[in-house]
């Protein structure tokens, strides 16, 4: 019997999304059945939107992505896909959704500490009243900015591609990460932030990038 190769390609790529889309809700404490319990969902820093491609594919028309640039996986697939700087006042209205995810996202770049505080502000503003953000990993950009003139080791091993680290240099990079983490829940609550810090139990994500941050309405 002759394979269809066209067939097993297209099963693949949706294997490949479904593991990616799990990997990154994983990080934030969720699955896709989670994701189907909400009315309307924000994926903030979307990347090649894996989660609203894979949320369509599990039948779920709740996810709207957005992000910097318009990918062409995006474009191809006709998704709710919404162009925006997240430093710049967002395209959403008040109480537009109730979960926002967020990996490696804008708040993960952040470059100041005004910047992340517009943007912490602009996403309570449109989650609703009994909404979260949720966010991965649980350090802030400009935190690590500040470590880096504290540790300027940090910033030598930032610049090293993560395979040809050493052990010890790895090592040396998590613990500089995981201070990162700490130092950023505690900028948050002194300024004034009511949230919670989780571990993922099921992820394959490396150690300096486990842990979320929990914000609630």
């Amino acid at each position: 019997m002759a394979t269809n190769f066209g067939e097993t390609e297209a099963y693949l790529a949706e294997q490949r999304l479904a593991h990616e889309a799990s990997q990154i809700l994983g990080s934030v404490g969720l699955s896709m059945e989670e994701l189907g319990k909400k009315k309307k969902v924000l994926d903030l820093g979307a990347g090649t939107c894996q989660v609203e491609r894979a949320a369509r594919a599990f039948g779920l028309r709740n996810v709207v992505s957005a992000g910097m640039h318009f990918p062409k996986e995006a474009k191809a697939a006709g998704l709710d896909y919404v162009e925006m700087d997240a430093a710049q006042p967002w395209k959403f209205e008040k109480s537009s959704f109730d979960l926002i995810v967020s990996r490696k996202g804008p708040l993960f770049h952040t470059r100041t500490k005004d910047e992340a505080v517009f943007m912490l502000e602009e996403a309570l503003r449109t989650l609703s009243p009994e909404g979260e953000l949720r966010l991965n990993p649980l350090r802030f950009g400009f935190i690590k900015n500040e470590m880096f003139a504290k540790y300027p080791r940090f910033a030598d091993l930032e610049g090293q591609v993560r395979h040809m680290r050493s052990l010890h240099d790895q090592k040396e990079w998590e613990k500089y990460s995981l201070e990162a983490n700490l130092e950023t829940a505690s900028r948050l609550r002194s300024l004034g932030y009511d949230f919670s810090t989780a571990l993922p139990e099921n992820t394959s994500d490396p150690i300096e990038n486990r842990g979320y941050l929990v914000f609630k309405k």
